[in-house]
């Protein structure tokens, strides 16, 4: 039986998130065009999946170097028989300790929507990417996240001013907020990475108990971040509206269900030649 090293996963992460994740995952690995033997870089992985994958499809005489400053799961799982050599790179990933045109892929999950200025994050892509190498991503679109819940005990406004409070209330959710398809391509077209045309989904989470309104206020809000629950009680003095806030969730994931709606885009790019 093979032995696999089992991914570690946020607090608050349900099922329903692993398996979304899974799916995820492999579309980007697909998109990448993974080939064995290949070095392919991976910005930021949490939960190891993006890792461990793609160590299977470069086989043994390829490489996966994992760019995140949070530890990953990947340093205590087992070796994957016959899969490729593995290496954490404990930095952010717009400063990567990669030699330049050294992969053949960089990967990337929910990476460049939160990075401002996206440009340098995009230019160190470009840099460690060999000419023909690969970009595929998959990021959230915040600006189109909608929550569709009669809300109870609190008004439209109030409602308003917490998820306000929250998406303003560190740089990382802000460059989510300001995030678009249109910004990504420009930016990577200036440092040499071709995109193709974009392609969406709508991703949906539904709250139809108190655990699972529970797992969504214990999400991280961020990659590596505070969750919801703890984002909310930092940035909002009045503490009464958060327990306001939070009874609505549960009444209304008990009383007809609470549905989440986000957009993520998948993109593809490859790296040409620069002109002189």
């Amino acid at each position: 039986m093979e032995s696999r090293p089992a991914p570690g996963w946020a607090a608050g992460t349900s099922p329903v998130d692993q398996r979304r994740a899974q799916v995820e995952c492999a579309r980007i690995l697909d998109d990448a065009g993974i080939r064995p033997g290949d070095h392919v870089v991976n910005l930021g992985d949490e939960t190891a999946l993006l890792t461990l994958e793609a160590l299977r499809r470069v086989g043994s005489s390829g490489s996966v170097s994992t760019v995140t400053p949070v530890v990953p799961p990947i340093r205590q799982a087992r070796p994957i028989p016959d899969g490729g050599t593995a290496r954490w790179i404990g930095t952010d990933p717009s400063i990567l300790d990669i030699p330049s045109a050294s992969a053949q892929v960089v990967v990337g999950s929910g990476v460049f929507a939160y990075w401002s200025p996206l440009r340098g994050l995009m230019t160190e892509a470009a840099r460690v990417l060999q000419v023909g190498g690969r970009l595929s991503i998959c990021e959230p679109l915040h600006a189109e996240r909608h929550m569709d819940i009669g809300w109870q005990g609190i008004s439209r406004s109030e409602v308003h001013f917490v998820h306000a409070a929250v998406a303003n209330s560190i740089p990382a959710l802000r460059a989510a907020h300001l995030f678009s398809e249109r910004g990504i391509v420009l930016s990577g077209q200036l440092v040499g990475l071709d995109a193709g045309l974009p392609r969406f989904d709508s991703v949906t989470t539904d709250l139809r108990d108190a655990d699972s309104v529970k797992a969504y206020l214990l999400r991280p809000v961020t990659p590596g971040g505070l969750s919801t629950e703890a984002m909310m009680r930092k940035v909002i003095r009045d503490q009464s509206l958060i327990s306001r806030y939070e009874h609505a969730l549960f009444l209304g994931a008990e009383q007809s269900g609470v549905r989440i709606t986000e957009r993520v885009m998948h993109l593809t790019a490859v790296r040409r030649v620069l002109s002189p």
